[in-house]
């Protein structure tokens, strides 16, 4: 009877928190995408606009992502796209789906470990000395709830891009769950004179770190974690046993297989970043500002667990850190940990939750630059559990004093509702690009990427004047960022400034690890100008420094085109697919040259067919230009019902889009191919390039 009571009693606990969750983060389902990560992850992810497929599956655990290789990660993506196609909705949805099942698991394998398996252990294996004076089940769902309802929440799921946080906290609480059933009715003697084997829990411990190590290589920490949960809650190593240290050795030899995992995936992670250029310090950065910023990137953290206020996406790069915020950090940190070791003899959940914060930040914290920040919430998403559990047993602590138990449960109560109020608003902020980087300029100061990101949202609107003030600011705060100039000269180009935007490129060549990318913009801005040689220059100047550079090809081929080289303009696009063969534009273009060319020799139906088709499936069918040129690719290859029901896909999507010019143009073309008639350049009044789409 009582065991039936405390399974009913954990599943209402589990569907509040789950519900809560959901309550507070489903505004996020009405967010757009952000032009920051979300491109590079899905939005123009050639690999994942595919959709999922065994091909695409397969491709996932060969390549990386922005530098990143995390394949579980990217497969979520693809079935995200195969299932809502580019309705942010849908992304948003499985990402809060995963949060809200996170806080259920955490609740879970804490619950597992509080309660006592083992009738020999007298008392349970969670309590510590002294007990709290709430049931420990209480507090499980105490530390649930605020790991859950925290704002620090908020850049982890309102961000698709960090679909990786939530998606390898889901394996990592697997993880733990297997582990604490493996070691379910082990008593410290057992675990020190018992045989080391491999019960199927331990196996399934192993193949959930192997998939969350596989979404997202932070969790390289686990091993530490579990030996943090070896000595409380699961008492399973104990200092005042006088063989406390033949435990402690077969503990770490039960985790090897742990820590080899994590060594293989550290190396692998390191590399790829490395390659991607994601590892790259500001000049001049040595240890000992390093071990600087470490200490102020855990007084940071800690504050805004405590506060949460003025969060933002991007915090700016400490190029300095003065001394004295640097003592006060290293005060803050090392008095801590003195404090917890100190209370640990009585309080065990102090050393251990405390540990678990700074143990699970240690990849990020500033020992190797990843990225553009010094700091940033998502960071939290893990490391803050061992907060919550500080936190969650000190107030069960002090609610063991009977005038105190009231007012503590009423706190708490009050505590997680204003969590999630702030959540609530801190979600508004996540609304569109737009909103989120002008709300990160406004709580943060000498915040160039902010200024840089807007101007990217402010160009791509049309609102260029704007755009150019913000990439001016960017550029004094932080100069001669070669992301920054390039992008810039193409406001300035694009404001018509073309001297301008000339001379900033120019000034970039002197740097020859962008020289490439800058030869290249300015071939772009050549070709607006209609210099077609010096823009063709460039751009072979561009191949020359970097020959790897698709997109270098794709130049010269638009070039070739305008200038009616149709057999140039196909080698180089031939040339540049052979380096990056899911380039959704450049096989549109190429598959109408190959459908609709007024020049018979350059046309091949069934060649058109497959590049074209290519191209409408990594745009998820919803580009109309791209089904009009699959759509030709039917008629040229004699498949003209194809052509007719592609074609008439195409009108749909450009009406739905608002865009009835080219759904009157796809109309045509609709009714051309219903005569049995393939579209020809050479027959007007249609123009002669794929932009009639």
């Amino acid at each position: 009877m009582h065991l039936a009571k405390n399974r009913l009693r954990t599943i209402l606990i589990g569907v509040m928190l789950g519900g809560i969750t959901l309550a507070a983060f489903w505004p996020v389902i009405h967010n757009d995408f952000i032009i920051y990560d979300d491109a590079a992850y899905v939005t123009e992810n050639p690999q994942v606009l595919a959709g999922l497929t065994w091909r695409q599956a397969g491709l996932a655990f060969r390549t990386s992502c922005a530098g990143n290789w995390h394949p579980l990660t990217v497969l979520s993506h693809m079935l995200d796209v195969q299932l809502f196609g580019l309705n942010p909705a849908g992304h948003h949805l499985t990402s809060l789906l995963l949060h809200a099942a996170n806080a259920v698991l955490l609740f879970l394998v804490l619950r597992r470990a509080t309660q006592p398996s083992n009738p020999q252990l007298p008392t349970s294996r969670l309590e510590s000395r002294p007990p709290p004076a709430l049931d420990p089940f209480w507090l499980c769902a105490m530390v649930a709830g605020l790991f859950a309802l925290h704002p620090l929440r908020v850049e982890s799921v309102a961000w698709v891009a960090e679909r990786k946080d939530v998606l390898s906290a889901f394996f990592f609480l697997l993880t733990l769950w297997a582990y604490v059933r493996n070691a379910e009715g082990q008593t410290p003697e057992s675990t020190t004179r018992a045989p080391l084997y491999a019960t199927r829990f331990y196996v399934l411990a192993l193949v959930f770190f192997a998939l969350a190590l596989m979404s997202k290589a932070m969790v390289v920490t686990l091993p530490f974690i579990l030996l943090l949960l070896d000595y409380w809650p699961l008492r399973r190593l104990q200092f005042s046993s006088p063989c406390w240290l033949s435990t402690l050795r077969r503990l770490l030899l039960e985790k090897l297989p742990f820590f080899a995992l994590t060594a293989l995936f550290t190396g692998v992670a390191f590399l790829l970043l490395r390659q991607a250029g994601a590892t790259q310090e500001l000049p001049g950065v040595g240890w000992g500002h390093r071990l600087a910023r470490i200490f102020v990137g855990y007084e940071q953290y800690l504050a805004k667990t405590i506060w949460p206020v003025d969060l933002a996406l991007p915090y700016p790069r400490l190029a300095e850190v003065s001394l004295g915020l640097a003592l006060a950090g290293a005060a803050a940190v090392i008095s801590l940990s003195f404090i917890a070791i100190w209370h640990g003899r009585r309080r065990l959940y102090a050393p251990v939750g405390w540990f678990w914060f700074l143990g699970m930040l240690i990849p990020v914290i500033g020992l190797v630059g990843v990225g553009a920040q010094t700091i940033a919430d998502r960071y939290t998403y893990l490391p803050s559990i061992g907060l919550s559990i500080v936190a969650a047993w000190g107030l069960g602590e002090i609610a063991g004093r009977p005038r105190l138990r009231l007012p503590m449960i009423g706190a708490s109560v009050l505590a997680l509702a204003a969590l999630l109020l702030a959540t609530r608003h801190q979600l508004r902020y996540w609304q569109n690009s737009e909103a989120l980087f002008r709300h990160a300029l406004a709580v943060t100061d000498v915040n160039p990427l902010a200024h840089s990101l807007l101007a990217s949202v402010l160009a791509e609107a049309g609102e260029l004047e704007k755009a150019e003030t913000h990439c001016r600011e960017a550029r004094r705060l932080m100069p001669n960022c070669a992301e920054t100039e390039i992008l810039y000269a193409r406001v300035l180009a694009r404001r018509n400034k073309f001297e301008e935007a000339i001379a900033v490129l120019s000034q970039l060549l002197r740097h020859s690890s962008v020289a490439p990318e800058a030869h290249f913009n300015l071939g772009a801005i050549f070709g607006e100008q209609g210099a077609a040689s010096q823009a063709m220059n460039s751009y072979r100047q561009a191949l020359a420094l970097k020959p790897d550079f698709p997109e270098a090809y794709f130049g010269l081929a638009a070039l070739f085109t305008q200038q009616g080289d149709t057999a140039a303009a196909i080698e180089e696009y031939y040339q540049g697919l052979r380096r990056q063969p899911d380039a959704p534009e450049a096989l549109n273009n190429l598959a109408w040259i190959r459908a609709a060319s007024a020049n018979a020799a350059f046309r091949n139906g069934e060649e058109a067919v497959r590049l074209a088709s290519r191209a409408c499936e990594l745009s998820g069918r919803q580009n109309p230009v791209m089904l009009g040129t699959l759509a030709a690719a039917y008629a040229e290859a004699g498949r003209f019902d194809d052509a007719v029901a592609t074609a008439q896909e195409a009108c749909n999507i450009a009406l739905a889009k608002g865009q009835g010019d080219l759904a009157k143009k796809n109309q045509a073309l609709l009714e051309l191919y219903q005569s049995r008639r393939p579209y020809h350049e050479s027959l007007e009044p249609f123009p002669a390039s794929p932009s009639h789409l």
